[in-house]
């Protein structure tokens, strides 16, 4: 009788010149630990995070050198981290999110069980110019309403079925992923207890 493998995990962050990470990976740090998952950054900050990179030495950190004339490597970025990842489960926030306590086990959890492929969670705005503004706070198991990789996880094997994500877009590819998933009937899993705090700026 064979023992199935324990999915792996990996949570991945794309950065340019947001020391703001810095907060994020001190809060994951004990997430991950606590879930087995290894933590992956590529940065297009051509060294400007160093300190940052070597404070958080348990991470992975991959230097990302955008081609010259190419303003916006979000898609490209985060192509590259899953394919650096070990996990089977990939699981994306942003740069300067604020993950609540134990977000990445709610996040991951329907995938662990089978209830799903894809999830998200709320995500909550937390700058003083929208106290009060957030979005995909809804009932657990309902379908996620605004796709965003800000508080996001998938399984390999539906970043493989969606092709990644679309290098040819200026914007809106981690929603063109999601809309990719849904055509082919794989609906993207709302988990409300995994909130992500972001700061939106002014």
């Amino acid at each position: 009788m064979s023992i199935a493998k324990p999915l792996t995990i990996s949570v991945l962050i794309i950065v340019k010149d947001e020391p703001e990470i810095e907060q994020t990976l001190e809060i994951l740090k004990d997430q991950c630990i606590e879930m087995n998952a290894e933590c992956i950054v590529v940065d297009a900050s051509k060294r400007r995070l160093e300190s940052i990179r070597v404070k958080h030495s348990w991470v992975q950190w991959i230097d990302y050198l955008q081609p010259n004339g190419q303003g916006i490597t979000i898609p490209q970025q985060r192509n590259i981290a899953v394919a650096i990842a070990n996990g089977e489960i990939l699981a994306f926030c942003d740069a300067g999110g604020e993950p609540c306590p134990g977000w990445l086990k709610m996040l991951v959890e329907p995938i662990l069980e089978g209830k799903a492929k894809i999830t998200g969670g709320p995500v909550t705005i937390i700058s003083e110019a929208a106290p009060d503004f957030g979005y995909n706070n809804q009932k657990y198991g309902t379908e996620v309403q605004v796709p965003t990789t800000a508080n996001i996880a998938f399984t390999r094997e539906v970043f493989d079925l969606a092709r990644g994500f679309d290098e040819t877009l200026p914007a809106g590819e981690d929603a063109a992923f999601v809309w990719t998933l849904n055509r082919n009937k794989i609906m993207q899993f709302a988990t409300p207890q995994a909130i992500m705090g972001l700061d939106n700026g002014s």
